[in-house]
């Protein structure tokens, strides 16, 4: 026969092995310290809305980019198309880490 002692000690260590195992992973990308972290959906919706006007590039932290790209128009609108698909595709920038 088992020692009802020896049961009653397993049983807690099983049960915490379980909530260990059970309990959600989340894969997050590992944070770049040289990387500001910034939302794609509002970098998305600013380039799509006002990009012409360099506001997602502001966003990102892209300071002298965004003036330049105000003072043209966004580059006559191909630096704000290329903008709006390197956003959209999730560019990896220099200064920013996606957050979803």
């Amino acid at each position: 026969m088992a020692n009802p002692q020896t049961t009653q000690t397993q049983q807690p260590a099983q049960t915490q092995q379980q909530v260990q195992t059970n309990q959600p992973t989340q894969t997050q990308q590992p944070i770049d310290p040289n990387k500001k972290p910034k939302k794609w959906i509002i970098a998305l919706l600013l380039s799509i809305l006002v990009g012409s006007l360099g506001v997602d590039r502001f966003y990102m932290g892209y300071i002298v980019s965004g003036i330049f790209k105000l003072i043209t128009l966004g580059g006559f609108g191909i630096w704000w198309l290329i903008d709006l698909i390197l956003i959209a595709t999730k560019y990896d920038f220099k200064k920013v880490q996606w957050v979803d």
